[in-house]
């Protein structure tokens, strides 16, 4: 923490004196002050009896210049005058004026500190509440994450489509005969990929598509090898998907909630294909899942 200027004068005026009159700083300031209060007050004292003097002097101008002023003056200072008494007032009051300040002072001093204890009661109630929150959050993901530990793993045991269809309930999209199975395949034409992703179903250009689940369209686009195709989240899981592609018209927008059954597409030959048919994958977490093994086809 960094230290006034003010400050540093203070402590090395308090050692100074410690040191040299082997007194408390505080004593010295008090002591200080104190003789400072007296020659005020005789100063004030003298400056009105100089006043009274003059006043008194410019009324009497006869008086002070007869016979009879300086006879009274002779008998005055031939008169011994005891000046303890009014000294010992003087003192007095000066005492009392310095303990009436210093009381004041550590008055101030401690309701400063009873402020800055509150203000610091305060501020350490209101971090700690701040404290509790962020811990009982961290505490909430913690457990989440432990849930979603938890909840793959059983995933993982179960087997993954065991765990789709346990999930979900699928219909199939359309009727028709499979022109191509899930995985590796051989073809003729060089536009064909090796590693087919879903299903292929043949069916005539415009035949219905509907929905294998309940869920939500969160993809429609007519960009790439997949030509018009949707995309449609489980409403139980949205980690499970469905994908139609090659579509000729597709019936529903990005956003929307769907029925299973419901028609969303139409059969079409559009992207990189050979002919009118119906692309069908299935996904977990966006992982290519054997529709084989979730229906019969």
């Amino acid at each position: 923490m960094a230290i006034s200027e003010a400050e540093r004068i203070r402590r090395a005026e308090e050692l100074y004196y410690k040191r040299r009159y082997n007194q408390n700083y505080r004593t010295v300031q008090e002591k200080k002050k104190k003789h400072t209060f007296i020659r005020w007050l005789i100063g004030k004292v003298i400056y009105i009896l100089l006043i009274i003097a003059c006043v008194y002097g410019y009324n009497n101008k006869e008086y002070l210049f007869s016979e009879k002023f300086k006879e009274d003056v002779n008998n005055f200072i031939k008169t011994p005058i005891d000046l303890s008494d009014v000294l010992n007032k003087i003192s007095t009051k000066g005492d009392k004026y310095v303990d009436n300040y210093g009381e004041k002072v550590e008055n101030k001093s401690l309701n400063g500190k009873i402020d800055e204890e509150e203000s610091v009661e305060k501020i350490y109630s209101a971090n700690s509440n701040l404290i509790s929150e962020k811990l009982k959050n961290i505490s909430k993901k913690i457990s989440e994450q432990s849930i979603a530990k938890v909840s793959n793993k059983n995933i993982s045991n179960l087997n993954v489509e065991e765990y789709i269809k346990s999930k979900c309930d699928f219909i199939k999209p359309i009727l028709g005969k499979v022109t191509s199975r899930y995985g590796n395949r051989t073809s003729k034409y060089k536009n064909v990929s090796k590693n087919h992703t879903g299903i292929d179903i043949a069916a005539s250009i415009g035949t219905d598509i509907v929905s294998s689940i309940d869920g939500k369209v969160i993809e429609v686009s007519n960009e790439g090898n997949y030509g018009k195709h949707i995309k449609i989240a489980s409403n139980i899981d949205e980690e499970i998907s469905i994908l139609y592609a090659h579509c000729s018209e597709i019936l529903v927008e990005k956003g929307d909630t769907v029925k299973q059954s419901q028609v969303v597409a139409k059969v079409g030959n559009t992207g990189n294909t050979t002919g009118a048919h119906l692309h069908f994958e299935i996904r977990y977490k966006n992982e290519y899942i054997n529709p084989d093994k979730i229906l019969e086809f």
